[in-house]
């Protein structure tokens, strides 16, 4: 299907969001799009039924720069985006669901610290 130049974001077209819905796959991460497009020739729909989203279900870097936290933002794969804070001023949270906890002898815990240990008290 060939697209007419009028598609863009001309300074005469009016271009609304009209449906953004989220979903995945066994392949990953999609958006679903719809735009209303309106020109001076027509007014019509653009709907795009899977816009592939480049996130990394493995990974997730924070940024945060300034101070106060100026800039805080958030890269799950596809780039550093910006968060905004919610009506608490909160940028994000991390929550510990499960603290481990790692059994090990006298002999284990030197061999890790590099230098002998005394226990003087629980």
């Amino acid at each position: 299907m060939k697209i007419k130049s009028s598609y863009m974001n001309g300074k005469d077209n009016k271009v609304d969001l009209t449906e953004l819905s989220f979903h995945s796959d066994e392949c990953g991460y999609y958006l679903t799009a719809k735009y209303r497009v309106e020109d001076e020739h027509s007014v019509s729909e653009l709907n795009f039924p899977k816009i592939r989203l480049r996130i990394n279900p493995n990974y997730v870097a924070i940024r945060q720069e300034g101070d106060m936290w100026l800039e805080t933002a958030v890269d799950i794969g596809f780039g550093y985006a910006r968060l905004e804070p919610d009506s608490n001023n909160v940028y994000f949270t991390a929550t510990v669901l499960e603290e481990k906890v790692q059994e090990m002898t006298m002999d284990e815990i030197e061999k890790k610290l590099g230098y002998k240990v005394k226990i003087v008290n629980k």
